[in-house]
């Protein structure tokens, strides 16, 4: 029982208030960049204690295929999610691929063909997704759905394009959430309860740090949202850790493309707007691999911070691609975990140092093409 008390009073003081795991309060910007923000760690006097496990659940993303056909997943997902008793917290990020302008309309193209789906088609599409999910859940109103409208920083060149993108896709987003709540306000539904939408972006070494850097601000410029505590954020890395070392603890800050350690926290999850009292971006990281390197990748990153004076990243989910390594002529070698083995993975990795504990993740998602989803189910596994 004393070890049991110690251990809780530990977490407590760790995490700043609360034994769940979860900070009490906001995260603070470091005076200077180098600065260090004044923490202090009790010695954890027992770790034999269990883990929490993995959702019993997941969530497919999807790589858009058919914009038209996406309401009808959202459909399928609330009835599955209409009953009562289930009451999940789900992410879908809906990957609708790189930023072009095409006739002189904005858009994207998909990410496995030439097909252009524009501002308006994205806007239409995400709408009705949201509507769908609602109205499909019937009374079912415990249920909650976060939809990231995703694309990605490739090609991206810096300056006036980089601008141009990040003021584009937080209008777009911006444009949604006011169509949800004007539909809200005169059918007197309430969809905004249920279901949140937010940018996403993801965020490789495919594109550089400064063009992602200026997307970014531009997006953060644009974007009415406004970020809270938590998981209750603006935006979606749902990117890589730009192949940064995996050893944890290291030195060596140099990764992929160009990009470095605090590149990627910045990019991933540290950055914050001046007069907003929380960090902008909410980290989804992919943890794709069976061997744990990747989580390893993000936990040292996470240390990283905490060494030069950020607060740890707060991970709100994993993601894997095991549905899509399901998919005909896919091979993915070992960068097939299953969601739960990534999940697990990242709480393993994160575990390894008291300074970035986190011990659960709110939500798990896979990402597939959308003209396969659902035909691969892979079942939930415990942690080791």
């Amino acid at each position: 029982m004393l070890l049991a008390l110690c251990f809780a009073f530990a977490l407590v003081l760790r995490n700043g208030g609360t034994a769940s795991g979860y900070p009490a309060g906001p995260t603070p910007t470091p005076s200077h960049p180098q600065g260090l923000v004044p923490r202090a760690y009790l010695p954890l006097v027992d770790k034999n204690y269990p883990l929490p496990q993995p959702p019993g659940y997941w969530t497919e993303t999807e790589y858009v295929d058919t914009t038209s056909s996406l309401p009808d997943l959202a459909m399928s997902l609330g009835i599955t999610d209409s009953n009562p008793a289930m009451q999940p917290d789900r992410i879908m990020v809906l990957d609708f691929g790189g930023q072009f302008q095409s006739g002189g309309q904005w858009g994207t193209y998909q990410i496995f063909s030439s097909t252009f789906d524009s501002h308006a088609q994205i806007v239409s599409t995400v709408f009705n997704v949201a509507l769908n999910y609602w109205e499909f859940t019937g009374n079912a109103r415990a249920s909650h759905l976060t939809i990231g409208v995703g694309t990605n920083n490739a090609y991206i060149s810096d300056g006036q394009p980089a601008t141009d993108r990040g003021n584009e896709w937080a209008g777009m987003v911006n444009e949604i959430n006011q169509n949800i709540a004007s539909y809200d306000v005169q059918n007197s539904a309430d969809i905004t309860s249920q279901v949140t939408v937010l940018g996403a972006n993801d965020i490789e070494d495919w594109g550089t740090y400064p063009a992602t850097s200026t997307w970014m601000q531009a997006y953060m410029n644009t974007s009415s949202c406004i970020p809270g505590s938590y998981e209750n954020k603006c935006l979606v890395d749902f990117g890589n850790s730009a192949g940064c070392t995996a050893i944890i603890g290291s030195t060596n800050e140099t990764c992929n493309g160009g990009w470095t350690v605090g590149d990627v926290l910045l990019m991933g999850s540290a950055i914050q707007r001046t007069n907003d009292v929380y960090r902008f971006i909410v980290t989804v990281p992919e943890i794709y691999d069976t061997g744990g390197t990747l989580a390893h990748e993000w936990a040292n990153v996470s240390l990283w911070g905490v060494n030069h004076g950020y607060q740890p990243i707060w991970f709100a989910g994993t993601l894997t691609q095991w549905t899509r390594c399901q998919d005909l002529g896919v091979n993915c070698g070992t960068l097939n975990a299953k969601p739960s083995t990534g999940w697990c993975e990242l709480q393993a990795a994160l575990t390894t140092r008291d300074e970035i504990t986190q011990l659960a993740f709110r939500w798990m998602t896979d990402i597939n093409r959308q003209k396969y989803a659902g035909q691969s189910q892979p079942g939930i596994q415990q942690c080791p």
